[in-house]
């Protein structure tokens, strides 16, 4: 019985490949570039065992997966570890799922720009003022807008952008042309 390393399409290079990785003719077995990772050699394999090796980089990659969904909130600090040990991880997998929800985990840093001060209250009261008050909601997500384009991370910043966007749209709307003119002009912040 052919083994699916075996009966795979074999690319004139390659002794494997998938979405997620390529052994060479070497033996070595390399995990492809994505958005957030630099393609790697992440083992060797020979090709007898080509499966055994692939199925415990596919193993380490869902130890790594329950990890991080057992994790609860993040520092920035703690998901830079974190991205730090992805890309170490000799590990194959949908590594573009891991980033996504390392991002879903990070909590914002406090007193930061656009973020809560002391003198405003932490509370759902003070989320629900926001939720009624039209120009507070928008300016607090122009601020956010604004934080985002001091990253350098694109594709962290493209997708809290597009969630922003999203709120945006969503939000309360504003009644009264002064209140109108509040929101346009942050729109245009």
């Amino acid at each position: 019985m052919e083994s699916t390393a075996e009966t795979s399409e074999r690319t004139s290079q390659f002794l494997f490949e998938d979405e997620y990785c390529y052994v060479t003719e070497k033996g070595d077995v390399f995990r492809k570039e994505i958005d957030h990772l630099k393609a790697k050699k992440i083992g060797e394999a020979e090709e007898e065992n080509i499966e055994e090796v692939l199925a415990e980089l596919r193993s380490n990659f869902q130890n790594l997966q329950d990890e991080l969904s057992s994790t609860g909130q993040l520092t920035e600090k703690e998901a830079a570890g974190w991205k730090l040990k992805l890309e170490e991880a000799k590990a194959i997998g949908d590594f573009s799922s891991l980033y996504e929800a390392l991002d879903d985990l990070v909590q914002p840093e406090e007193n930061g720009a656009g973020e809560e001060t002391e003198d405003e209250p932490e509370t759902d009261e003070k989320e629900e003022d926001i939720s009624r008050d039209p120009v507070a909601y928008y300016k607090k997500l122009t601020n956010k807008a604004q934080d985002l384009a001091k990253s350098d991370d694109w594709n962290k910043v493209e997708k809290k952008l597009n969630k922003l966007s999203h709120q945006w749209s969503d939000g309360p709307e504003a009644e009264g042309e002064e209140t109108k003119d509040k929101v346009r002009d942050l729109y245009y912040k």
